[in-house]
């Protein structure tokens, strides 16, 4: 398999992020009988967050992993570690600010960001299947 190029990983991304939408916010007005607006608008700000939290909490645990370890290779423990902290930090970050905006307490903020997390992992594993069977192929 080829190396994947800048635009295919832009290409990837953006795929990625429409079409998670697109899906996401009126399955979860339907679901929630939140408006469909707050919910793109609430999609739009969590993945500009998730964004940035990625990079900030990428740069931290390589750090972390080159003071503590003295390597940034990281063996399965952690990746396992990588991953929990990850989705445990972000869900600290979004989930006050999902019930900020949109006026629900923090529990129920909670499992409805405990719903988006399912949701992400299935989209993510169907786009991703998709994404590959569709641009790689024909390129063997």
């Amino acid at each position: 398999m080829q190396h994947k190029t800048r635009f295919d990983r832009i290409r990837y991304l953006v795929g990625f992020e429409l079409g998670a939408m697109v899906l996401a916010v009126p399955l979860g007005a339907w679901l929630t009988s939140v408006d469909s607006r707050a919910l793109l608008a609430l999609a739009i700000g969590m993945s500009l967050i998730a964004a940035a939290w990625n990079y900030g909490y990428n740069l931290m645990f390589d750090k972390a992993m080159v003071y503590f370890k003295s390597t940034m290779v990281k063996s399965m423990a952690d990746r396992v570690w990588h991953s929990l902290l990850f989705e445990l930090g972000l869900l600290f970050i979004s989930v006050p600010i999902m019930a900020a905006y949109l006026s629900i307490s923090l529990w129920q903020a909670f499992w409805l960001d405990i719903g988006f997390v399912v949701f992400y992992l299935v989209f993510n594993y169907c786009y991703t299947y998709l994404y590959e069977k569709f641009f790689y192929a024909s390129r063997g």
